[in-house]
């Protein structure tokens, strides 16, 4: 097999096909497939910087935060992360890498300098290093945005990263699936990340753009089975995400004035086909999996998002949110400007029990990031959010292509992110906020924003005994 530049892509393949077996044999068959996934998407376009970040932002996806393998997923990711820096670094030398400015990278390179600053603080205030490590992992992803937008992607070459992150979140849809017939009830992890419900929000942007009957069908197909893995995960923060972001996107493309009235009748289209698909995969799966009466299972796990005493498993869990964000509230007060750095852990007491339990995280991303930077920290991200909104909504308008579609979706999967924020803490892990991060690159690549001028080194002085010029 040759590229049309005579490269022998054969040794690639079989190497890729031997790691792909052998972590399916060792580690775990899923883990083999998703080696087989990336391994794909990278000999398929081998060397696109485009398509190894779509690769990158799949991998990123599959990180369980909750199966003990850190160190084994974050390995894998950090090989991709460094390997796409490669065709970046020679795009750089053919001149087709450009670094950008503009205020989203002004409000990134704010943010990310105050993040460095928290990291130095928590790690001189001696706080576990593997917590410091996987936050400034999941922030640090805004690198990238940098890094994406300087590519400046054509729409077409943003097709293959289109497929190669459908084909990793119709993985997630399969993932769930498969959780009930391997657990039996529902789980978190790996079995449910946030990245369904943000390509859910993709296939609507994608969807009422597409020009023809079939490519609108299929995408009305692909938004269905997002939105079932987003359901059947009982996330009550994922359906409060997707309940404010579906919307707002689908307003953000119709909105009003002249021509309105027909792209509010494709949403509204779409919207139906999408919602055929969604009620009867979903009857489906509550029939194989005995779920008699799903509609009052649904009601009564979004209506126990405000409830803390019937006694039940997730009154407990709101309780013991409860306890956590009061115990953050008490540090926050001592210093509520600056934070204590990242790393820090929670002493949290259970007044029931009178146990002492150690935590990193916190079930609120800007209470957490509060306790952690300080409310420097919470306004520089708030403001980088809606930089990414404004440069997304820009980016929508600037032109009538496929990036059009990225951007509203950029603009769209903030919204979500930034609600979903409000009950996880999805923002200190890397399985969303790589995906996010791409968006937001690829759409201030297309507001063609001011370019930036990179010098490495000074200009050379002149030569030892050699006189400058007499100017009259």
């Amino acid at each position: 097999m040759r590229t049309g530049a005579g490269v022998n892509r054969a040794p690639a393949v079989l190497v890729a096909a031997g790691l792909s077996l052998a972590a399916g044999i060792l580690i775990e068959p899923w883990f083999g497939l998703v080696t087989a996934g990336l391994s794909a998407g990278i000999l398929w376009k081998p060397f696109d910087p485009v398509t190894t970040l779509a690769v990158l932002a799949g991998a990123a996806s599959f990180v369980d935060n909750e199966g003990g393998h850190m160190t084994r997923d974050l390995s894998m990711v950090t090989l991709v992360a460094v390997y796409a820096l490669f065709p970046i670094a020679l795009a750089r030398a053919r001149g087709r890498w450009r670094a950008l400015g503009g205020p989203l990278v002004l409000w990134l390179a704010a943010f990310l300098a105050w993040t460095a600053v928290a990291t130095l603080r928590g790690l001189l205030a001696g706080y576990e290093k593997k917590f410091i490590g996987l936050e400034v992992a999941a922030l640090g992803t805004m690198t990238f945005t940098w890094l994406a937008a300087g590519l400046r992607p054509t729409a077409r070459e943003l097709r293959p990263a289109l497929v190669v992150i459908l084909v990793a979140g119709l993985g997630h849809v399969v993932l769930g699936i498969v959780s009930y017939a391997v657990n039996h009830m529902r789980t978190g992890g790996i079995w449910y990340t946030p990245l369904p419900g943000m390509l859910a929000v993709l296939s609507l942007c994608f969807g009422v753009r597409a020009r023809t009957l079939p490519a609108r069908v299929g995408w009305a197909l692909l938004l269905g089975l997002f939105l079932l893995h987003q359901t059947i995960s009982f996330s009550r923060g994922y359906w409060l995400g997707l309940l404010v972001a579906m919307p707002a996107t689908a307003f953000l493309y119709a909105r009003t004035g002249p021509r309105s009235l027909e792209r509010w009748r494709r949403v509204g289209a779409l919207a139906a086909v999408a919602g055929g698909v969604l009620l009867l995969t979903t009857v489906v799966t509550a029939v194989l999996m005995g779920w008699s009466d799903l509609p009052a299972l649904l009601g009564t796990r979004f209506g126990s998002s405000f409830t803390t005493g019937n006694g039940s498993s997730v009154s407990a869990s709101n309780l013991a949110r409860m306890i956590e964000h009061a115990a953050s509230f008490r540090l926050i007060q001592q210093n509520p400007l600056f934070g204590y750095g990242m790393g820090l852990e929670l002493h949290i007491r259970d007044p029931l029990r009178g146990l002492v339990s150690k935590q990193a995280y916190v079930h609120e991303s800007y209470l957490w990031l509060w306790l952690k930077q300080g409310l420097i920290g919470v306004v520089l991200l708030l403001a980088v959010l809606f930089q990414a909104v404004r440069t997304a909504l820009t980016g929508a308008a600037a032109t009538d292509d496929e990036r059009s579609a990225w951007c509203l979706t950029a603009a769209g999967v903030t919204i979500y992110f930034g609600v979903l924020n409000l009950t996880s803490f999805h923002l200190a892990q890397v399985n969303a906020t790589m995906f996010q991060s791409l968006l937001w690159g690829f759409a201030l690549a297309t507001t063609r924003p001011v370019q930036l001028k990179l010098v490495w080194r000074a200009q050379p002085a002149p030569a030892a005994g050699r006189a400058a010029p007499i100017r009259p």
